[in-house]
């Protein structure tokens, strides 16, 4: 009995069979369970929800919010977000920009006239994108003497910005990851709303969206209900607790749980909260002076997964690591929170919708065939079974062919990186392009 009740209050999973398919939520309960077997009464844990819509299709929860403590993970565990909460300072940017209140391609002296003039402008857009040029306010934290677990407040990285005299390269040239930017965008949104980056989010995203477990953690004295401890892996064995002290806010800062992020989630993927223009603002990719451009938007990456459409951050900071991903067009969302760094969360996340995503094992069939490239006068037998297809040569030892996206697989051999199968009009495979880095989109007609 004793060992149910822990199985019960450590890993506790909820379900919605009506919303998938009772086989889907069993695979994605699987991939969690796989990852998390580990995570039990004396160690640190993690929680994960996968949403459609506001509607949870899986939550489970998983080890010890605080070990100390003995307190169980719950849904309702607030966890440091670390860099995923960069997309809320970017909305409170693009919020503002929409409104008229805050020029995007304006000299950021303008706002913060303490910082150094630089022979070119860094504006707020290079800080959106990261690509200003500012150093790293953790890499000069660290040169200067702080310990990551000293206090370490708001004026202490202003200051470290305000003092460089120097930047990474030209403004706009490159694209180099910086926490200072977003430390600084945090600074705009006061100067320019006359709010605390807390009370404005507080007020416009966390009260609008009943998001009550989430706050923006500006004073490390403060202290809210069901706060996870964060911990690192100790020497040797057991673990370390991580004490956050950091009062920062705009790259970190805010604390929240996998139900609140859920609705952040469908609020943003329905386009249901913000000013006019302010959703489309916060999702518009940086671009280089070179013309290249960027994943990144407004604290959010835009990017392909399997061939969907893919909204993500992930974190990491004083013991936590956290990731959220949205899927819009497939009005789907994936969160998991971690109080270790000892757990990738974006692996998982990827995991669960890898499994979301993969075809029916019948659909495999539509793929076998045997294949004939002229060019290379070879030909290459696929077969299909077990959710998996096979290639198969006359003198090549047969290989597995990895779903990666519609019509889309990776070999597991060194002359075949990745395949794409093509389609006729009606529907019909015709045939597919084999590629490696060095030898691409070689053609193979289906005969």
């Amino acid at each position: 009995m004793r060992s149910v009740f822990l199985f019960l209050l450590i890993a506790s999973v909820y379900l919605c069979p009506t919303i998938v398919e009772a086989q889907e939520v069993q695979k994605i309960r699987e991939v969690a369970e796989r990852f998390f077997q580990d995570l039990d009464v004396d160690t640190p844990g993690a929680s994960v929800g996968v949403y459609r819509g506001a509607t949870a299709v899986y939550e489970g929860t998983f080890g010890m919010a605080d070990l100390a403590w003995s307190v169980p993970v719950t849904t309702d565990t607030v966890f440091l977000l670390a860099s995923v909460s960069k997309q809320f300072t970017g909305w409170a940017v693009a919020s503002l920009a929409a409104e008229g209140k805050l020029d995007l391609d304006a000299d950021i002296r303008e706002y913060i006239p303490e910082m150094h003039v630089f022979p070119q402008v860094i504006t707020v857009r290079h800080l959106v994108h990261h690509t200003s040029g500012l150093r790293d306010e953790f890499d000069l934290l660290g040169m200067a003497g702080y310990r990551m677990d000293d206090v370490i407040t708001h004026d202490t990285v202003l200051n470290l910005a305000f003092g460089q005299q120097t930047l990474n390269f030209e403004p706009g040239s490159q694209y180099l990851y910086s926490n200072t930017g977003y430390s600084l965008l945090a600074e705009i949104v006061r100067r320019v709303s006359g709010q605390t980056l807390a009370s404005w989010l507080t007020e416009n995203v966390f009260e609008r969206l009943d998001m009550h477990d989430t706050h923006v953690h500006d004073d490390y004295r403060a202290w809210k209900p069901r706060m996870a401890a964060g911990y690192e892996p100790g020497d040797g064995s057991g673990v370390r607790r991580q004490i956050y002290s950091y009062e920062n806010v705009g790259s970190t800062g805010v604390f929240s749980t996998v139900r609140d992020l859920g609705k952040w989630a469908d609020a943003l993927n329905r386009k249901t909260i913000g000013p006019s223009g302010a959703w489309s603002l916060a999702h518009s990719r940086g671009m280089l002076t070179s013309g290249d451009t960027l994943d990144y938007a407004f604290g959010q990456s835009l990017n392909m997964f399997r061939g969907h459409e893919r909204v993500t951050h992930s974190g990491w900071h004083r013991g936590f690591r956290t990731v959220l991903m949205r899927f819009p067009e497939d009005d789907m969302s994936v969160i998991v929170l971690a109080n270790t760094n000892a757990i990738n969360p974006s692996e998982v996340a990827e995991e669960i919708m890898t499994t979301v995503f993969y075809p029916p094992d019948d659909s495999m069939a539509v793929y076998a065939g045997t294949y004939v490239s002229d060019e290379l006068e070879t030909v290459y037998r696929i077969t299909s079974g077990d959710s998996v297809l096979r290639a198969e040569h006359a003198r090549n030892t047969p290989f597995n062919l990895a779903w990666m996206g519609p019509d889309a697989f990776e070999a597991d051999v060194w002359y075949f990186d990745d395949i794409l199968f093509t389609r006729d009009e009606a529907g019909r495979v015709v045939g597919f392009e084999a590629s490696t880095n060095r030898a691409r989109r070689v053609w193979f007609q289906r005969r």
